[in-house]
């Protein structure tokens, strides 16, 4: 789980629970603070109908833009160099359309490409995923519940995360994707 290439974000993963308390939920948020050490991850403590709910489940908002922004320009160019490269590959086949058509069938083959890859950035960075723990505990804290959300940086990190929120209360356990 460790950084990718393509997104800017520094947490990939979120995992939370609902608890019934605010002592407990206070006391599980300071457990995985003392579970990620230094490692760079942390933890967010969300009260009964927050009205920082939103900040506190997607903190990195400046990053998510960054990883818009890199996604998209990243697999838009990939997208317009396999283009050229179908194109090239086709013209050197002599495939009739192509080369009685070069400049247009260049145009049309490049742009759908490249309109491909700008596609596959838009799925790299809206992370559906996420609706696995942001819905559960938007849920939970309209119930006046206490939602704890770990957001580990690492694969170590996500794994503790994993073990102890289990521990704390199973049902109410959520995570996103690895």
């Amino acid at each position: 789980m460790e950084t990718s290439w393509l997104e800017a974000e520094q947490s990939h993963r979120k995992l939370m629970v609902a608890l019934s308390t605010r002592e407990h939920a206070e006391h599980t948020k300071s457990q995985l603070t003392q579970l990620f050490g230094d490692g760079g991850g942390w933890v967010s403590l969300v009260a009964p109908d927050d009205p920082a709910i939103d900040r506190k489940l997607e903190p990195e908002v400046r990053r998510i833009a960054g990883t818009a922004i890199w996604s998209h320009g990243i697999a838009g160019l990939i997208g317009f160099a396999i283009g050229v490269l179908i194109w090239g590959v086709a013209y050197w086949l002599s495939v009739a359309l192509i080369v009685s058509t070069p400049g247009m069938s260049f145009f049309a083959i490049v742009l759908i490409t490249t309109f491909l890859g700008l596609l596959a950035g838009g799925a790299i960075t809206f992370r559906p995923d996420h609706n696995t723990v942001i819905l559960p505990a938007k849920d939970a804290s309209a119930e006046g519940k206490w939602v704890v959300v770990a957001h580990p940086t690492n694969d170590t990190e996500a794994q503790r995360a994993e073990d102890y929120l289990k521990r704390v209360d199973e049902e109410s356990f959520h995570q996103t994707l690895g």
